[in-house]
């Protein structure tokens, strides 16, 4: 009678819960390592510094110049910067060896009742109504901050600049569509020398207070004041045709 072959399975490692365990430690490890690649090629990695000398230290390692950056030349300081970073109103990103400043913004377009007008930004004045800045926005602007809706911005901007009352009177046109987007690059005034990545969301919006207080194409001045409470600026605005 033949002799059955034995046949002996070689080289297969035993499944104990050491193996098992190093093995899923393995695992999430390279899954981590590819997560954090994926996210610098899409937007790069946040920069968020401690403080001002961490900034500027990150600053001129990119060699960005910011011996104007400063009240007198008009522009923006360090510190300003530094206390963008923290609100959460811009954000710095390094990807392939650039550095760069974004902003996400929402612009609302005012319309009279009629849509026949919209309301457009002329002119900053200071407190004796000079003018200090000429404008031409034909929208209102407001920086969003981090964890904030394009309504809420929108709302907050409608307070800020034109007056509480209205902010309570808002009507978005085409609630159910989502705002329009663009984005724009380009070297920023504030801090000059430093690439800003802007992102614009837009939408329409009708404040029927507002048409009714000033009817077009009549001009109106608001004040809008600082977090703390001080007079900031007056702003221009104007009705013009909405061709």
């Amino acid at each position: 009678m033949a002799r059955k072959k034995k046949f002996v399975k070689r080289n297969k490692k035993i499944k104990t819960k050491k193996n098992v365990k190093r093995k899923k430690k393995i695992t999430r490890k390279y899954t981590k390592k590819r997560k954090c690649k994926k996210n610098i090629k899409r937007g790069g990695a946040k920069f968020i510094p401690n403080n001002t000398e961490e900034l500027i230290n990150k600053l001129n390692e990119f060699n960005i110049d910011i011996s104007t950056w400063n009240i007198e030349n008009g522009n923006k300081s360090v510190q300003q910067l530094f206390d963008e970073i923290k609100s959460g109103d811009s954000v710095i990103n390094i990807d392939n060896n650039n550095i760069y400043r974004s902003v996400k913004v929402a612009n609302a377009v005012v319309l009279s009742d009629d849509k026949q007008y919209r309301l457009i930004e002329k002119a900053h004045l200071n407190k004796d109504k000079q003018i200090v800045k000429e404008r031409g926005n034909n929208v209102l602007s407001e920086k969003m901050d981090e964890d904030e809706t394009v309504r809420e911005a929108i709302i907050r901007g409608v307070q800020e600049e034109l007056g509480e009352k209205y902010s309570r009177n808002i009507v978005f046109l085409n609630k159910n569509s989502p705002a329009s987007i663009k984005n724009v690059e380009k070297s920023s005034y504030s801090y000059p020398g430093l690439k800003s990545m802007y992102t614009f969301y837009e939408k329409s919006i009708k404040i029927p207070q507002l048409t009714a207080d000033f009817p077009p194409p009549h001009e109106i001045i608001t004040e809008e004041k600082k977090s703390n409470g001080d007079f900031k600026r007056y702003i221009v605005w104007e009705w013009v045709e909405n061709l």
